[in-house]
């Protein structure tokens, strides 16, 4: 809300900025003329969401006023809304466009201190360059305003109080940095914190506030400003010249405004602000600011390529048809902007004849601004594009703070260029420092000139003689071969190989050292060749060029300068190392049949004195713990004698005394041309030897090992050339002994690994686990001699260990079931390394195991553990004790390693073997048991009692029973064990128990040791069970066809791993064991039916054959005939039968005892197989 004038009526009134979205305010914006709408809901031109807050707050009319920046440019509007409908009157319209115009040209100085502060901010962005670079920028900036033949930069160092002459021109030309006094007139300007103008020196000098330091050539004007951080003066900025009146005060604000950059700058760098950002990063920043700053649609920034513009970045609304294009030079207004070299800038692109459709980023842009990005005054680098999609949104000053943007991006580029030269400078100075090859020197020096300098071409020449011989070329980023050669004086590289100077054209046609015979008539417009030089001798020359008209200034000749010698100085180094190579050549040649003797040093003494021209030599041995010096071989003369054949007078010295003896002390060589006169060390051996060298033998580690000593009776006979030589023989000697105790070493580890082999091999024949470690322990007492050895195994899963195996002087250790743990054998397997113990009695490094007490009782005093690894686990460990104190070698070590290797995949292969037979013997078990099972399967109790014998052949000592399962009650009817006890197995399973578990799951249970956790569902083994002492258990589901019919228990007294044999034997026999049991219950219930069929059959048949004859017979035959067949059916001898009447009338049933027909005979109705009395109902009661 903006407050309204007191001239206006503040309580009809309120005040606010609108958006442009709204019609009637785009309409003031666009045109520019002020608007009053009388009735703010009947206007039809507002928008909806003006139009409900206006009814909704009560306004009525309204008056729109543009904000003016410039008389033809809005920049936004004004509006104020009445709450009565009325017409605002003339002095009310021209108080508020006065108004307007002072708030458009306010909001205008805003939005150009933001555009600064932009400015500013992407000039940080993009300036973190060094403080070399920031100074060379400020004589680059004064050198463009005022006269800098003469110039310099100093900066202040507070701590030391110095000043530091960074840089200093003298006639144009650098001269070396160095430090002064803070003194004279540079010294009164860091003290006074002021500047200094001096117009003409010698009329002025009596009234100068101090005295001038003249460093070169007094020059008669002066001007100094200085370098202001704060209220601190870092440096002063000085230019001077002979001309009188050189300088004005235009020039004294000149140089203080670049003083002011350089020591923002300065500062910046001092506070290791971010380093220079890569060309990629500058454009991206660039375009980001740009939008930002003036607030366009979009942003495009192309970069020139020979003859086209190539899109860099983009940053806004972007349309993916524009990425990967290229455009010609004059195609569109970029294109324009590239080939003129000028900026554009466009009110409306539908009214200038440069654009073209399809340049833009977003249809066809109403505005548009394009300015080119130099890198140099007349190099084009690319064209920034600013897009708006509405006309006239682009003024001069927005086209000004654009190429402002382009100048930044210009200098940033530059920068991060140089940098990156600097750093390949400094990355090819290591590479070139590394190369001992003149031909790699070459080639790796043409590399980094063809990347420095971006040349199309770039060769190396070297010197043969009066020709220059190509030696490297690239051509467009390729390895070429090239055969042309230059004379002395011949074209430009001949000219730059005779005069030692360097060349600079940038157009090669115009000068006459060029050689067009000797190039492409086509190119090779812009040319620099440099010479390169060792000691002031030209050994070759650098030739660069580049097909356009000035393509290289002085920064790129001052690049291949640098890279010109850092070749010459690789070359001359290069040169050194051939020489000191055939140096060492000579010394390979005097040790050369080192390699053919056991014993060395009688050749290199020999050899050494025969080189060196020595009468007398010798190599001693250097015993620092006797420090003695103990004589190896001597040279007398014209032969030599070896260590068994040194005669009596050649004796063990000691090393304080001597020369030998100063050498083998200090470690440093001696020489002396006078012993008799200057050598306070000198121990006399011959009566002739005036001369006397010696060089220490030092090891790898640089000790002491030996001296070498040669003595000549000529004074001065050694120089100090010959003294560097034989440190080197010395070198080789110390290398020759050392390799002798090498190939003792190493013959000492040949005859372990033949041992180890042996051992190895003996192993791999045994496939029996006992026999393999019984071979494993012998083997090691073979390796090391009287050791006692031993071996346990492990299982990772239990944390258990398990069978244990050692020589007979160790049986009996320790056999805890479990490692102790802080015992070396927890130790070696949770680290899976070895652990190694020199001295079993000496001090044990703070959290490491010690060994344990019964074996240091046992004798060892050295010992080594080791696990045996399988996979990820560890399977076992060996342990090795020696009955003396031993550091275990490295070799040693290592051969344990390897034995340890292989001692894992031998205990593997016999316990895969051990598997294999065991899994064998389980399924032939399996077979035997499956056959006995099935052989009768007539009873299932007899099933199952052959079951459970079966079980216990199997596992020793097992306590084994099978519980009945009904699925349709989900009850246990019945149990059958022989050797559990009843009161256990009485009481049903609980609905928790391992038995429900196993009936739920339908799969078995193995508990390797009750004191582990159960699975999950089950809660525990009931307390019975525990006080029958069961440590493992096997319970496994009897399953017939889709149901549980029985469990099968399987219980052990002692802790068991069941072994995947032992599990597929149990799983293979359970089933077998159902089927078995479900086949003897099926065939019991099949037997049962028969004879029940059988019994009706025979029943049907009686009644049949009864039916059939007792109708031809009497009452009493009828009788006899129906016993006679009863008897068939049944067994009626302790039996009697009586026949029943029943009385249908009276609805009774009679048991007469006999009945009397028609004819009066009586009829007995009883029948007995015994004498009894007859059945009657009065004898039941």
């Amino acid at each position: 809300m903006i407050r309204a004038h007191k001239g206006l009526r503040e309580e009809y009134v309120r005040a606010r900025v609108l958006s442009l979205a709204t019609s009637i305010v785009g309409d003031v914006v666009r045109t520019g003329e002020t608007t009053q709408i009388l009735d703010i809901l009947a206007d039809n031109r507002l928008s909806q969401e003006t139009t409900d807050e206006a009814e909704r707050r009560g306004w009525k009319s309204v008056l729109v006023v543009p904000l003016l920046a410039s008389p033809r440019r809005a920049i936004g509007a004004l509006s104020v809304y009445s709450l009565v409908k009325r017409e605002f009157t003339q002095w009310e319209v021209e108080l508020l466009q006065a108004f307007a115009s002072q708030a458009g040209v306010a909001l205008q100085h805003s939005k150009r201190i933001q555009e600064l502060r932009a400015l500013n901010r992407v000039g940080q962005v993009i300036s973190g360059i060094g403080i070399e670079e920031i100074l060379w920028q400020a004589y680059d900036q004064a050198s463009q305003r005022m006269d800098t033949t003469n110039f310099f930069i100093c900066l202040y160092d507070k701590p030391k109080d110095q000043l530091r002459f960074e840089l200093w021109m003298n006639e144009g030309r650098p001269l070396e940095k160095f430090t002064g006094k803070v003194s004279g007139l540079t010294g009164w300007i860091v003290r006074e914190r002021k500047h200094l103008l001096i117009n003409d020196y010698d009329n002025e000098e009596a009234y100068l506030p101090i005295k001038a330091e003249i460093v070169t050539e007094r020059q008669k004007a002066w001007l100094g400003v200085p370098l202001l951080s704060g209220n601190e003066a870092i440096g002063v900025i000085s230019v001077q010249s002979p001309r009188a009146n050189a300088f004005s005060e235009d020039d004294v604000r000149k140089l203080e405004a670049i003083a002011s950059q350089a020591a923002s700058g300065i500062e910046n760098a001092r506070a290791d602000r971010p380093g220079i950002l890569t060309e990629d990063a500058i454009l991206n920043a660039i375009a980001r600011a740009v939008v930002d700053t003036l607030d366009c649609t979009h942003c495009s920034i192309f970069g020139l390529e020979t003859d086209h513009l190539v899109l860099k970045t983009a940053q806004g609304v972007f349309a993916e048809g524009l990425q990967g294009k290229t455009f010609k030079l004059g195609q569109g207004v970029a294109g324009w902007v590239a080939q003129e070299g000028r900026s554009a800038l466009v009110p409306d692109t539908g009214k200038d004849r440069r654009f073209e459709p399809g340049w833009s980023a977003k249809g066809n842009p109403q505005s548009l601004l394009a300015v080119p990005i130099f890198l140099e005054t007349d190099r084009i680098y690319g064209v920034i594009s600013a897009e708006q999609d509405r006309p006239d949104a682009f003024d001069e000053q927005d086209l000004r703070l654009l190429g402002a943007l382009a100048a930044q991006a210009s200098q940033a580029i530059l920068n991060a260029r140089h940098i990156q030269r600097l750093e390949t400078l400094n990355r090819v100075g290591r590479e070139l420092a590394t190369q001992l090859d003149e031909s790699m020197i070459f080639k790796t020096a043409v590399n980094a000139v063809f990347k420095v300098l971006g040349c199309s071409h770039c060769t190396i020449f070297a010197t043969q003689n009066d020709l220059l011989v190509p030696c490297a070329s690239l051509t467009q980023g390729n390895h070429v071969k090239v055969t042309r050669t230059f004379s002395s004086g011949e074209g430009f590289v001949g000219w730059v190989a005779k005069n030692g100077m360097s060349i600079l054209t940038r157009d090669a046609r115009r000068d006459d050292r060029f050689s067009m015979g000797r190039t492409r008539p086509d190119v090779d417009r812009s040319m620099i060749v440099v010479p390169v030089q060792i000691e002031g001798q030209v050994i070759g020359v650098i030739s660069a060029d580049q097909d356009q008209l000035n393509a290289f200034d002085e920064r790129d000749l001052q690049m291949v300068e640098t890279l010109a010698l850092q070749t010459g100085q690789a070359a001359a180094n290069a040169a050194m190392y051939e020489q000191r190579r055939k140096d060492i050549a000579a010394l390979q040649r005097v040790v050369g049949a080192i390699g053919t003797t056991t014993d060395p040093l009688p050749i290199i003494i020999e050899e050494a004195a025969k080189l060196f021209g020595a009468e007398y030599g010798s190599i001693r041995l250097a015993d620092a713990t006797s420090r003695q010096l103990i004589p190896q071989a001597i040279w007398l003369k014209d032969h030599t004698l070896p260590k068994d054949q040194l005669p009596e007078n050649v004796h063990i010295r000691s090393w304080d005394v001597g020369i030998t003896g100063y050498v083998a002390r200090t470690g440093r060589a001696y020489r002396t041309g006078n012993v008799r006169a200057n050598d306070p060390y000198y121990l006399l051996w011959s009566d002739s030897t005036i001369s006397e060298m010696a060089v220490p033998l030092k090891s790898t580690d640089d000790k002491v090992i030996g001296v070498l000593n040669l003595e000549s009776p000529k004074a001065d006979a050694f120089s100090p050339a010959q003294e560097e030589l034989c440190k080197d023989l010395g070198h080789l000697a110390a290398a020759a002994m050392e390799k002798a105790q090498l190939f003792r070493e190493l013959d000492d580890r040949a005859t372990q690994l033949e041992k180890l082999q042996h051992a190895t091999a003996a192993i791999s024949r045994e496939v029996e686990f006992g026999k393999v470690i019984e071979q494993i322990l012998s083997s090691l007492v073979s390796i090391f001699g009287d050791a006692q050895c031993g071996f346990r195994s492990y299982d990772s899963k239990t944390g258990r260990f398990g069978e244990q195996l050692t020589t007979p002087d160790v049986a009996d250790t320790t056999k805890a079931l479990y490692p102790s743990s802080k015992g070396m054998s927890k130790y070696v397997i949770d680290s899976k390394t070895a652990y190694y113990i020199g001295d079993v009695n000496a001090v044990v490094p703070e959290g490491m195991p010690r060994v344990h007490p019964t074996l240091i009782a046992n004798g060892v005093r050295a010992f080594a553990c080791l696990p045996l690894v399988k996979g990820d686990d560890v399977i076992g460990i060996l342990s090795v004790g020696l009955g003396q104190t031993h550091d275990f070698t490295k070799n040693e070590q290592q051969i344990l390693k390897l034995f340890a290797a292989q001692v894992s995949i031998a205990i593997e292969k016999a316990e895969l073997f051990g598997y294999v037979e065991e899994r064998a013997t389980r399924l032939r078990e399996l077979q035997d048991i499956t056959a006995r099972i099935l052989r009768e399967p007539t009873d299932p109790a007899k099933v199952c009692e052959d079951v459970l014998e079966c079980v216990k052949q199997v596992f020793k000592g097992a306590r084994c029973a099978i519980r009945f399962y009904d699925p349709n009650t989900g009850t246990y009817p019945k149990w059958i064990s022989r050797d559990l006890d009843p009161r256990v197995w009485d009481s049903p399973p609980r609905p928790d128990g391992t038995s429900a578990y196993i009936v739920q799951e339908k799969k078995a249970l193995f508990v390797d040791d009750m004191a582990t956790k159960l699975e999950t569902g089950v809660t525990g083994i009931r307390p019975e069970f525990r006080d029958l002492e069961v440590k493992a258990i096997a319970h496994l589901p009897l399953i017939a066809g889709d149901n549980v019919i029985g469990l099968l228990y399987l219980d052990l007294t002692e802790p068991h791993h069941f072994s995947e044999n032992d599990k597929l034997f149990l799983n293979l026999f359970s089933n077998q064991a159902a089927i078995a049991i479900h086949n003897a219950r099926l065939y019991e219930q099949q037997t049962h039916a028969n004879e029940q069929l059988e019994r009706k059959v025979r029943e049907l048949g009686v009644l049949t054959e009864i039916g059939r004859t007792v109708s031809n017979l009497a009452i009493n035959q009828i009788l006899d005939k129906m016993y006679e067949e009863m008897s068939k059916i049944m067994d009626l001898s302790n039996s009697q039968v009586q026949f029943a009447f029943f009385d249908d009338v009276k609805d009774e049933v009679s048991f007469p005892l006999a009945v009397e027909q028609d004819d009066g005979q009586t009829i007995d109705l009883v029948r007995w197989g015994r004498r009894e009395p007859p059945y009657s109902d009065e004898a039941e009661n």
